[in-house]
């Protein structure tokens, strides 16, 4: 019995599209997404298939360098068709949107957000190697991006393939108009602020500030600080960033066939020598099995020892990476403890000017000069000898809660001594030479 196309649809499995949702050649379902005063940005769906829309806010719309601003960046991104940059699909009047720059719309996450998974170090060396790939190219159609930093830079969902985006900065010899200094601090190459002409060298620098970032390996890390040197003496293209990187690779990759070389050597050469030795002795099936077993033993425990020595030489940037941190954290202690001791100084220092103050203020030491007998000593002597201690006590009493009570012992004990040193001890030697009439 035949069946009818309907029947046979849904046994395939296709659906009926729901209600509402026929495909278009205009561009519909336009759903506003942010604002940041010069640009506006939307999603569109046309023929079923959802796009980016950009355009201008009301006000650029109407200066005519925004407009020529966002027909440069058209005139960039149209041209690169690379599956590493955002593609450009068209220019057109959308409603209510205006005059927009229609782009692939991307599933996916910015790469600052996608690092916050902690991605593992062969992702992310896969993301930066696709990463390259697409600025090389760009820098092969004479094209310096200027705002490289990871939020320019996008992750899809669906295979993890990077995407540069936000052309809006970027420059070419080609354009001769809107040449200016640009960029975002902290990823913009210092040369950038002298306002010179645009050059693909400035994407090596913001290039070696995001690898810093993330989780590439040590060896790798080493490589990408040359990006952050002076212009003329940083990597001066992509390809060459890319040979140190696979140079450095290599070099532990030669290391492991060395190693594994010599293995191989010893090995051979034990075969041989139990061979022989078995050969020569012919004295029975006995014999020969323990050697047999011995060259067995051999090649096992070399095996194991292949094993171990694969698996060091693949924690070495690992360790490397442990020791940097410990250094890191061992510096941080280290400045925090001289921090706290100046702090201690200084608060020993301000207590001695107090004690000098409040000990200058009683005018004993003057007292003491003039005096030719201890019957004319003035009843509060002793009180003002005390004037310094007072101010010590009161001192030590009024530090922040910062100090601790160690700190508060260690400076009471300082200004204690220093004013004995400075004061009772010279009061006690003078009271001393007093006639005792």
């Amino acid at each position: 019995m035949r069946k009818s196309f309907t029947e046979s649809s849904a046994e395939s499995g296709f659906v009926d599209p729901p209600s509402g949702q026929a495909t278009s050649a205009r561009y519909t379902c336009v759903e506003r997404l942010s604002g940041n005063g010069l640009t506006r940005t939307a999603s569109g769906v046309r023929y079923g298939k959802k796009y980016f829309l950009k355009a201008l806010s009301d006000e650029a719309a109407k200066q005519s360098m925004y407009r020529q601003m966002l027909d440069k960046e058209f005139g960039m991104l149209i041209g690169l068709g690379h599956p590493g940059v955002v593609q450009a699909v068209e220019m057109a009047e959308i409603a209510p949107m205006g005059r927009c720059m229609v782009m692939e719309w991307i599933e996916g996450a910015t790469l600052d957000r996608f690092l916050e998974t902690h991605p593992r170090r062969n992702e992310a060396q896969r993301l930066v190697t696709q990463l390259l790939d697409a600025i090389e190219h760009i820098h092969r159609h004479g094209i310096a991006h200027r705002d490289l930093k990871p939020t320019n830079i996008m992750v899809t969902d669906n295979g993890g393939q990077v995407k540069i985006i936000d052309f809006g900065l970027a420059d070419t010899d080609a354009h001769l108009n809107l040449k200016q200094p640009a960029g975002t601090a902290g990823f913009m190459a210092p040369e950038q602020l002298t306002g010179r002409d645009a050059d693909t060298r400035n994407d090596i620098y913001s290039l070696g500030v995001i690898l810093l970032g993330m989780n590439i390996g040590s060896r790798w890390k080493r490589v990408a600080k040359r990006c952050l040197l002076p212009i003329n003496e940083r990597w001066q293209s992509v390809e060459a960033l890319r040979d140190a990187l696979l140079r450095s690779d290599q070099r532990t990759k030669n290391m492991l066939r060395a190693f594994l070389a010599t293995l191989f050597v010893v090995l051979v050469a034990s075969m041989v020598a139990v061979a022989s030795m078995a050969l020569r002795s012919r004295r029975g099936n006995k014999r020969l099995q323990a050697a047999n077993d011995s060259l067995q033993s051999a090649i096992h425990r070399l095996k194991k020892e292949q094993t171990a020595q694969q698996l060091f030489i693949h924690n070495i940037s690992d360790s490397m990476k442990v020791v940097n941190i410990s250094n890191r954290e061992l510096e941080q202690a280290e400045d925090a403890r001289r921090t706290h001791e100046q702090r201690i100084d200084q608060a020993e220092q301000q207590g001695k000017q107090l004690v000098d103050k409040a000990m200058r203020n009683t005018r004993i030491m003057q007292h003491l000069d003039t005096l030719t007998n201890l019957q004319y000593l003035t009843p509060d002597y002793a009180e003002k000898c005390s004037a310094g201690l007072r101010a010590i006590n009161k001192y030590v009493e009024g530090l922040d809660a910062t100090f601790s009570e160690s700190d508060r012992s260690h400076i009471y004990n300082q200004l204690t001594k220093y004013n004995a040193e400075r004061w009772l001890d010279p009061i006690e030697i003078k009271y001393k030479q007093i006639p005792k009439q």
